[in-house]
């Protein structure tokens, strides 16, 4: 799928009477990724005023699922019209060559492990969810707390759990949460429950069940694409979980306690404006006016959003809202 986004094209010589045209933008999203970030029409929308907003004429491309996004991105960079590129993590991963064969192209890549060795041509938007994580475990542990204040710390670390798969149950994002926890319970931090890959749904439907056996009420859910899955479960047996990025789905909210959501279109926005250079506004013949503050990373905006499995208490809220 390839369109011009869908704000009305008569903004566009208003852009240009304004004297800050930088010229196209292409954003290239896989489509996976894309249906991930929320509803359809108000993304292009916000996608497409960000861009007008900073003086670029934005175009979306979403390949099909059959088809090689990065053979498809090239036949759209070959084509010589976009001096700045935003592309989609999984596809950032592959862009390396790309980033060399077109130095006079600005490539925001979305995603990845943060770099100091980034070409003169890439600006990358990073997300660092360890501090809303730890934000959420420190609720986690509150509520627990709040529910029962007579019992001891590991007593209450006992009632949340970390269900994980094998290869991420040590990452900074687990050891904030639970660091988080510990926070909230004087030291103690909650049980860790693991699932070798590949994971299969039993394997996350009998352990959960386990944990929930054994007194754990809330979850850090740490499970990749079963995550949704391990929710569902949840929604049968009783209790909530934190997890990530699922506003956009909204499934089992009486499952979710928390989410942690990278806020994408905000992020890409923020990092346009980093590509505004001392000469930029001129007009010119559509080349982006970018280099002065490109080879660099962006942090993007992280916020937390409340489920319904249970309230937030008091004295974790304003670390909620702080997201």
């Amino acid at each position: 799928m390839h369109s011009r986004l869908l704000l009305p094209l008569l903004l566009c010589p208003l852009v240009l009477l304004g004297g800050c045209w930088n010229g196209r933008l292409l954003f290239f999203f896989e489509q996976p990724y894309w249906v991930s970030l929320g509803d359809d029409r108000p993304l292009r929308l916000g996608l497409d005023r960000e861009a007008l907003r900073d003086g670029y004429l934005p175009s979306l491309v979403i390949p099909a699922v059959t088809e090689d996004p990065l053979t498809r991105l090239t036949r759209e960079l070959s084509r010589g019209r976009f001096p700045v590129v935003v592309v989609s993590p999984l596809a950032s991963m592959n862009a390396e060559v790309l980033v060399s064969r077109w130095p006079g192209t600005t490539f925001l890549l979305i995603g990845g492990v943060g770099r100091d060795d980034l070409p003169q041509n890439c600006v990358q938007l990073l997300f660092d969810r360890g501090p809303a994580f730890r934000s959420a475990g420190f609720a986690a542990g509150a509520a627990v707390r709040e529910e029962d204040p007579a019992a001891g710390p590991d007593a209450l670390a006992a009632k949340v759990g970390v269900l994980s798969l094998t290869s991420l149950s040590a990452d900074g994002e687990t050891q904030a949460f639970q660091a988080g926890v510990a926070e909230a319970l004087d030291g103690a931090e909650p049980p860790v429950g693991t699932v070798a890959e590949p994971v299969d749904r039993a394997a996350v439907q009998n352990t959960l069940q386990q944990m929930r056996r054994d007194g754990a009420e809330i979850f850090l859910l740490h499970l990749g694409a079963l995550d949704a899955y391990g929710l569902q479960v949840l929604q049968d047996v009783g209790g909530g979980a934190v997890v990530a990025d699922w506003e956009s789905s909204q499934t089992n909210p009486r499952a979710v306690f928390l989410s942690v959501e990278e806020d994408v279109p905000a992020g890409i926005a923020a990092a346009l404006r980093t590509l505004k250079a001392p000469g930029a506004g001129s007009s010119g013949s559509g080349a982006a006016n970018t280099r002065a503050s490109v080879g660099r990373a962006v942090d993007g905006p992280v916020r937390i959003v409340v489920g319904k499995a249970r309230s937030v208490p008091q004295a974790a809220l304003s670390r909620i809202v702080g997201h």
